[in-house]
């Protein structure tokens, strides 16, 4: 079974432009990204359930 491995999170724009996030992993040796979102809020909150969730499957 293959796995995700090395998520990585890029946080892109800034002061005149609108903030982006986004997750980014590997997968069979390919970059993809898996969210992206405008939101500060939501990303963390999808962060952190990815975390969560990582730690319960022994991921992490």
């Amino acid at each position: 079974m293959a796995s995700l491995s090395e998520i990585e999170r890029v946080e892109q724009g800034g002061l005149l432009q609108s903030r982006s996030y986004e997750l980014w992993a590997s997968f069979r040796g390919q970059r993809h990204r898996l969210f992206r979102c405008h939101d500060a809020r939501e990303f963390g909150q999808i962060c952190r359930a990815l975390t969560r969730a990582r730690e319960y499957a022994g991921v992490a």
